[in-house]
């Protein structure tokens, strides 16, 4: 089973990877067909590969659980919404390639509804028996097994759950057809985007729409055995017995292949960027190229009036050479706005070409921010530069031209504002200030208007690079983040990590993590980051108090400009948040299963702006460190627990063992002080040495029960815990122990080998103290698809009735069955009076898939 829990693993991974890929793809600006329709793709990714991981969970552990019926349920729940979301996309994209075939739009609605009325009524019609899912030895079986069968009634028949057929019904009803639709819309596109330009993305989709006519055969054809036809024909048993491997292992492959082709596929929307930046590059030479042509029409006409318009012919030379110099210049400023993404050096770079070029004093470029109200960036050069911002009062994204005084030397000189845009978007302004007493020419104007039209499509880029790079480290670091806190088991670590995270990734000056005590209601800061002192740790806020408790309160992201001085909060934080200097505040909920557990929030000690972006990159680390924290507390739980546990039972010791030698201690001290009173000096020394007696009995006790608690299962695998427990009981009891394994050992969870390690403990102690035997044999071995452990000894024995009526818990045998229910086993006592006694413990095996020989 571990290696099929592999196989689910890498297939639920590959899809996962696959539907993360096109999530954090799907942010870009495309005007492809495609580019819509992967949403569903990118769900179906991620829901099914919760569907495959607790498939995973479900042939290990958690399939014998109590809530293991529930996950099924989910499963299949979860199955069916991947699989509309799967059809969903195949139907959108052939839509969107042929509009005729809308209609189909409504194709995956309407399968998920017969198939959910299949589900719901027909399997109650005519359910067929357990036993022709139960004894088969497919998926169908495996589903089943952890659901107990009752004894069958001769009067009424037993019937198998619908969730064994409705994965069948599932996979021919909607998995099937998904698939072959997604394969459809795939290979139409492939063929549609040949004749685009992108031919080496549409052997890709080829190449994935047959991936996905191999899932569909794979997922959707070969299914559980079930008792309906073709599953009764083609199904896992079918497919492993022909083919000797698991039809599971081929799914992952074709998972994984489906994966690499999908992320090759995204390759599409880089190709669909680089031809728009290729088009906008081919225009502008283009245009370059009409300029040439226009110089070189000029030049032919002065030479054709060479000689009878000299004037006319020194003018147009002159023109000539001030348009080449132009373009000259412009070919200068071109290179350099395409030779670097470095946004600062192409500004600095354009703007002292730019003042070569028309002979200015002072120049500067100013790029505006694409946040809403963040800083501008300035790039000012020449001795007039600095004088630009007298320049004002113009309409934003206009050419202005006019004239500034100088108050320093009283000179008046003439500027121009031109707009940098790019896709009709306002990035910036290029003004450049000139000589005194002169005017810029219309010429001059109109070729800063063209250097400026270059410099806005080299700002756009610069930026589009900026983005990409600052969405890679936001990945880098939540993939980091992630790995490292679910590594942590301790609370305050995983925390610690959380908060110093956040302040890195959002560059914030501190930031704050607080969880709700939901017995007290309270609200408490318990980890930060990037703080002077620690004064505000332990600090403590009701729902609805400050920005912390508003975000608890409301379950919402709240971002508050100035904290000191926002109205819409408490202020029962101010005096540290002054003493700190912090201002601008974001906070958002850290959600556990739909409920609100605490805030994670970043503080700037200046007011800036907080865009969405910054806002959705904080959500999502607070969500990650939700359930690195509920994996944390829920460690420190089982560690407590089991601390409860082992103190339960040494309690029970020193009760029986213990307690009860010193409560016969106190009434030999007061009979030996009535014989020695009496001068009964004979009849007080023989009970002196009974005292003396029970005092070693019950230091051999109180020693027996603290080498009880050293005992390890958890560690261990079962028969090496076992072999350490019978050794010592050995060398302690002074007592001939024969420890018998018979075949293969097979390995079952650390829990269930602690509990059984603690009921032959328990028996070995009550042989010790009641049984007065000579000899004891514990065997391990298998019992038809159960673990056995079997304890006999040749003792004196009891009457089990008349001792669990008369003393209850005498022994540890109500606890002994306790252990045992509690892994899903049983327990057989069989003793009579001089017949010794024999302790049977049969309990489920949970993975056979790694046995050990002994």
């Amino acid at each position: 089973m571990q290696r099929l829990a592999f196989v689910f693993f890498v297939y639920g991974l590959a899809f996962f990877a696959m539907g993360l890929a096109i999530a954090l793809e799907s942010r870009r600006t495309s005007e492809l067909r495609l580019s819509r329709p992967l949403r569903y793709l990118a769900a179906f990714g991620l829901l099914h590969a919760c569907v495959e991981w607790l498939d995973m969970w479900l042939i290990g552990p958690g399939g014998t659980g109590a809530g293991a019926p529930s996950l099924r349920i989910l499963r299949l729940v979860l199955f069916g919404i991947s699989t509309v979301a799967l059809a969903q996309f195949g139907v959108d994209l052939i839509a969107s390639i042929r509009p005729r075939l809308r209609a189909l739009r409504w194709l995956p609605l309407v399968l998920m509804v017969f198939w959910a009325a299949n589900w719901a009524v027909i399997p109650h019609l005519t359910p067929p028996p357990v036993g022709e899912v139960a004894q088969s030895p497919g998926c169908a079986r495996c589903h089943a097994a952890a659901i107990p069968v009752p004894a069958p009634d001769a009067t009424r028949p037993s019937f198998a759950p619908a969730t064994a057929l409705a994965d069948v019904w599932l996979r021919y009803i909607l998995y099937l057809p998904g698939s072959l639709l997604a394969a459809t819309g795939f290979w139409m596109e492939g063929r549609r985007l040949a004749g685009d330009g992108y031919s080496f993305i549409a052997q890709d989709l080829r190449w994935t729409a047959l991936a996905f006519v191999g899932n569909a055969v794979m997922a959707g054809l070969v299914v559980p055995p079930a008792p309906l036809f073709p599953a009764s024909v083609l199904n896992y048993d079918r497919f492993l017995s022909t083919v000797g491997v698991p039809p599971q292992l081929f799914r992952a492959a074709i998972a994984v292949v489906i994966a690499g082709l999908v992320l090759r596929v995204l390759r599409v929307f880089e190709a669909e960027a680089s031809q728009r930046l290729t088009r906008a590059t081919e225009a502008r030479l283009a245009a370059q190229a009409e300029v040439l042509t226009a110089v070189e029409e000029a030049r032919t006409a002065a030479e054709t009036w060479s000689h009878t318009l000299e004037d006319r012919v020194t003018a147009r030379t002159a023109e000539l050479e001030r348009r080449t110099r132009e373009l000259a210049a412009l070919n200068a400023i071109a290179a350099t706005v395409t030779s670097s993404l470095n946004l600062q050096k192409i500004l600095e770079a354009t703007v002292d070409q730019v003042l070569d070029l028309v002979d200015g004093d002072g120049g500067g470029i100013t790029v505006f921010t694409a946040s809403p109200g963040g800083s501008a960036v300035h790039v000012v050069r020449g001795p007039a530069g600095e004088h630009i911002e007298r320049i004002g009062g113009f309409e934003p994204g206009a050419t202005a031209t006019g004239a500034v005084t100088f108050p320093d030397d009283g000179t008046t000189r003439p500027f121009v504002k031109v707009p940098l845009r790019a896709k009709d978007r306002l990035l910036g302004e290029l003004t450049v200030i000139g000589s005194p007493d002169e005017r810029f020419s219309y010429a001059e104007v109109n070729l800063l208007s063209t250097v400026a039209q270059q410099v806005g499509v080299a700002v756009e880029n610069a930026r589009l690079f900026g983005e990409t790079a600052t969405r890679r480290r936001e990945a880098e670091t939540l993939y980091r983040l992630g790995t490292e806190i679910t590594a942590l088991s301790d609370v305050q670590r995983v925390l610690d990590s959380v908060v110093a995270s956040a302040r890195e990734l959002l560059g914030a000056d501190a930031s704050l993590l607080s969880l709700l005590e939901e017995t007290r209601g309270r609200l408490i800061i318990r980890a930060s980051s990037g703080l002077g002192s620690d004064a505000i740790m332990g600090e403590e806020l009701a729902p609805g108090q400050g920005l912390s408790g508003r975000v608890v309160q409301t379950g919402q992201p709240l971002v508050v400009s100035d904290y000191v001085t926002d109205q819409g909060i408490t202020h029962e934080l101010d005096t540290i948040i002054r003493q700190e200097g912090l201002q601008t505040f974001v906070g958002v909920p850290v959600s556990v299963r739909g409920r609100t557990t605490g805030c994670l929030s970043i503080a700037f000690r200046r007011v800036r702006p907080v865009t969405d972006d910054e806002v959705h990159l904080l959500a999502r680390m607070a969500n990650q460190a939700a359930i690195a924290i509920e994996n944390a507390r829920l460690y420190e739980q089982v560690q407590s627990l089991a601390i409860l546990e082992e103190r339960d039972r040494l309690g029970r010791e020193m009760h029986d063992s213990l307690g009860q030698s010193l409560g016969l201690l106190n009434l030999k001290v007061k009979l030996v002080e009535d014989l020695v009173a009496g001068g009964r000096r004979r009849e007080a020394e023989e009970e002196l040495a009974q005292m003396r007696q029970t005092i070693r009995e019950a230091y051999d006790e109180v020693r027996h029960a603290i080498l009880g608690l050293r005992t390890s299962g958890g560690g261990e695998d079962l028969e090496v815990a076992l072999r350490v427990q019978v050794t010592r009981f050995r060398e302690q009891a002074k007592l001939p122990v024969t420890f018998d394994v018979h075949g293969p050992v097979p390995t079952v969870p650390a829990l269930a080998a602690v509990q059984i390690t603690r009921i032959v403990q328990e028996a070995l102690t009550n042989v010790r103290k009641h049984a007065q035997a000579t000899g004891v044999v514990v065997m391990l071995g298998l019992e038809g698809d159960r673990l056995l452990v079997r304890i006999t000894d040749d003792g004196r024995g009891f009457d089990v009735a008349t001792v669990q009526e008369a003393a209850g818990a005498r022994f540890g045998l109500e606890t002994m069955r306790e252990r045992a229910e509690g892994i899903g086993g049983t327990l057989d006592i069989a003793s009579g009076p001089g017949r010794g006694t024999t302790i049977t413990l049969t309990a489920p095996i949970v993975d056979t898939a790694s046995p050990r020989s002994t």
